[in-house]
């Protein structure tokens, strides 16, 4: 407790982490078949179970299953690249990324990423849509942007 004057104490609120989220307080991300799949992995390899990612265009908020995977849905169409806002336990902030769904040879981050680097902005087409995994750390680490 402080006193913060005038006989009024205030109580310090602990600590805070990033989640739980709860599907009930999440946008949905669309009707549609899926149009991205794939995991939030941490420096080990490991699925980050309580990460919240949010896409643009269109906004979609999707949370993370227990083992890290995740599902974007939408009923609109796809732009060539959606913006990546990544949420997760034990980030002090928020990191930002792209999603590419093809390389475009005239983007300005594309061209300015050697070629390992620029292939963890691509998103691998499969048979039941796109997948694209967020590595926090390590090895293939993806490319977070700074604004």
């Amino acid at each position: 407790m402080r006193d913060v004057g005038g006989g009024h104490a205030v109580t310090t609120t602990p600590s805070q982490t990033i989640g739980p989220y709860f599907g009930p307080a999440l946008p949905a991300s669309g009707t549609g078949p899926p149009v991205l799949r794939g995991s939030v992995l941490d420096g080990d390899g490991a699925g980050v179970p309580d990460a919240l990612l949010e896409f643009w265009p269109p906004f979609a908020r999707v949370p993370t299953a227990a083992d890290g995977s995740y599902v974007l849905r939408t009923s609109s169409a796809v732009p060539p690249y959606l913006a990546v806002c990544v949420h997760a336990r034990g980030l002090p902030r928020h990191l930002f990324t792209r999603v590419y769904f093809a390389e475009l040879p005239d983007d300005p981050l594309l061209a300015a990423l050697p070629p390992e680097r620029r292939a963890t902005l691509l998103a691998l087409p499969g048979p039941s849509g796109h997948r694209f995994d967020v590595r926090l750390r390590g090895e293939r680490e993806t490319v977070f942007l700074s604004f």
